[in-house]
């Protein structure tokens, strides 16, 4: 199954410059909601935040070892740092990061 990037204005903007194809399939799509910024999601609209929610729910992004690595992976660029009163429930949260 395919999907028109015009139905999905964060996905096209996304996809602009790195395609010129008008429909992708799902591991496209899944590819680059993996560059998405918080910017981008809080610019998508209700149908597209599902289409979104739908794709991060089911499989994980290819190479990303699964959704919660991808948000690890985020976290360590942005440069995370524990603060010093962190409560231990937290490492588990976090995987170790």
């Amino acid at each position: 199954m395919t999907y028109l990037l015009s139905d999905y204005p964060v996905l096209a903007r996304l996809a602009a410059g790195r395609t010129k194809a008008t429909r992708l399939d799902v591991s496209a799509c899944r590819r680059l909601y993996a560059l998405a910024t918080d910017d981008d999601l809080g610019a998508m609209g209700p149908e597209e935040r599902g289409f979104y929610d739908s794709l991060a729910a089911s499989e994980p992004v290819p190479g990303s070892g699964g959704p919660i690595a991808t948000l690890q992976a985020r976290v360590r660029a942005d440069g995370f740092r524990r603060m010093a009163d962190e409560k231990a429930f937290m490492d588990d949260l976090c995987g170790g990061i």
